[in-house]
């Protein structure tokens, strides 16, 4: 019987990451909207009940992929948040991790920077639900590093805790979704810059910005 529970619980989990892989390909190729659920169904090899018995919509579906997206760069985050000697080198390191992200998975991160119409459905997706926690808990984690700055001096004591958080956030990634919705000729056109140059000098920029 406990052989019968394992095996029917490891398919479950083998479903669960084929659906989740599948949707990822299939929305990093032809976004959100030019996606269906049947689409993902017959590149899974899956009926769409069964797919539905994992996901309860397109919407869930979406953000099970996004948080994975979220997984990945919050161990990057993590590993980053470790090499920092103190509060803001913790902060422009966890920057650079955030720029290496979008070197290697720019799709991904433009997935993550998407917001589907239907409100209903991605306000009941246990998937959104759960990036949202991870969140939060990101933005926490940021508050005390931001309080551990003030306290080991390497952040400015007169900053307001909370603002300097989201100014962090929507600074970094705010960057990132302005350039790659850019076209690429940009820099190239205006003065020569090198757009990977550019980015590791905002990334560094805006973490001084906290000093």
């Amino acid at each position: 019987m406990y052989k019968e529970i394992s095996k029917r619980s490891a398919n479950k989990i083998k479903n669960n990451d084929l659906i989740i892989a599948v949707a990822e390909k299939l929305f990093l190729q032809n976004d959100f909207e030019n996606t269906t659920m049947d689409d993902v169904s017959k590149e899974a090899g899956l009926t769409k009940r069964t797919i539905y018995k994992y996901f309860n919509s397109k919407e869930d579906l979406f953000f099970a992929v996004a948080l994975r997206g979220v997984e990945q760069i919050n161990s990057k985050c993590e590993e980053a948040l470790m090499n920092g000697k103190n509060a803001l080198e913790k902060i422009r390191l966890t920057n650079r991790a955030i720029y290496q992200f979008y070197i290697e998975s720019p799709g991904m991160l433009r997935l993550m920077n998407y917001q589907p119409q239907n409100k209903l459905n991605y306000e009941a997706s246990p998937s959104y639900r759960e990036m949202r926690r991870r969140k939060d808990e990101i933005i926490q984690q940021y508050m005390e590093i931001i309080g551990e700055g003030k306290i080991d001096g390497s952040i400015n004591t007169k900053l307001d805790t909370k603002m300097a958080v989201y100014f962090a956030f929507c600074a970094s990634f705010g960057l990132l979704k302005m350039i790659f919705t850019m076209e690429k000729s940009f820099f190239w056109l205006r003065d020569g810059l090198d757009e990977n140059e550019f980015l590791l000098f905002s990334m560094d920029l805006l973490a001084d910005a906290l000093k």
